[in-house]
């Protein structure tokens, strides 16, 4: 019985946990601007590989730059 309690509770504190944390996680202000921070790092990766062209470079940063603002 009292084991029985106890998971109750147990189970109710987990699920409270990942709502919370899951809320403030889609919140974060900061979530958007280390996705470009990404996407800026993955563009100059491929410019540094060879895979794109200088002017197609320049392109893309402006495209995310537009969309950053």
């Amino acid at each position: 019985m009292l084991f029985g309690g106890f998971l109750w509770i147990a189970l109710w504190g987990v699920l409270i946990y990942f709502i919370v944390k899951a809320s403030t996680t889609t919140r974060d202000p900061q979530s958007m601007s280390r996705l470009e921070d990404t996407a800026l790092e993955i563009l100059r990766r491929r410019y540094a590989e060879g895979a794109i062209t200088k002017d197609e470079f320049d392109e893309l940063r402006r495209d995310l730059m537009d969309s950053a603002a």
